[in-house]
């Protein structure tokens, strides 16, 4: 793709999500061959849906799959950038099948510090000076919160981005939004929907890397 073809790609992107062109890579995931689209929402069951969808695409050949489940370059599943489909047709059109997974704010906040700032040294490290804050700092979950409520959400950390901010659901025609606190039901009916065939095996999948209870 000529650097032209991809700033026209990334102009029509704006139309649809307010945030940056790498930003839209890490969260759209494409299946051209499978039409499917899923918009992700960290911490709502993220490494769980997109280790099954990934297996969709390399039909079930595991070791194709990348070691992080997250690491986008090396996923086997399309970005808004690389698919080659135009964005009218990925967010709008009936031909591609979009979905996304929500949950309760107040336990996807609690997850995010959970996992980010309590649990994990590295992304605490990393995280913290990015609020004001020491990275050898253990701060209070209230203190957390009150770091992060000022930040405009474009240059929040998508962990703690609102979700009707990464969604945006008024710009964008989702098929199915599943809830996290229904999910083994919601997730069935994606996999029905994009790979009825393997959609009882798909559905065994789980990926619990980021869990925090």
């Amino acid at each position: 793709m000529s650097a032209a073809q991809r700033n026209v790609i990334e102009d029509k992107l704006k139309k649809y999500f307010p945030y940056s062109a790498p930003q839209i890579n890490y969260l759209v995931n494409c299946s051209k061959k499978h039409k499917f689209i899923y918009v992700e929402t960290p911490k709502v069951a993220c490494s769980t849906i997109k280790k099954a969808l990934q297996l969709i695409e390399v039909d079930g050949k595991k070791e194709k799959l990348p070691k992080n489940v997250h690491d986008r370059k090396s996923s086997p599943l399309s970005s808004p950038l690389t698919i080659g489909v135009p964005p009218e047709v990925l967010f709008e059109s009936d031909e591609y099948f979009r979905f996304a997974f929500v949950r309760n704010p107040y336990s996807r906040i609690l997850s995010a510090y959970l996992d980010k700032i309590v649990n994990n040294a590295w992304e605490r490290k990393r995280l913290l000076p990015k609020l004001g804050i020491k990275e050898d700092k253990i701060i209070s979950f209230y203190d957390f919160l009150c770091a992060i409520k000022d930040i405009p959400n474009y240059h929040k950390d998508i962990h703690w981005t609102p979700q009707a901010y990464i969604l945006q659901r008024h710009r964008i025609k989702y098929d199915f939004i599943g809830r996290f606190e229904n999910f083994s039901n919601a997730f069935r009916r994606v996999l029905e929907k994009i790979s009825p065939e393997n959609a009882n095996e798909l559905y065994r999948i789980r990926n619990n890397n980021h869990k925090t209870d």
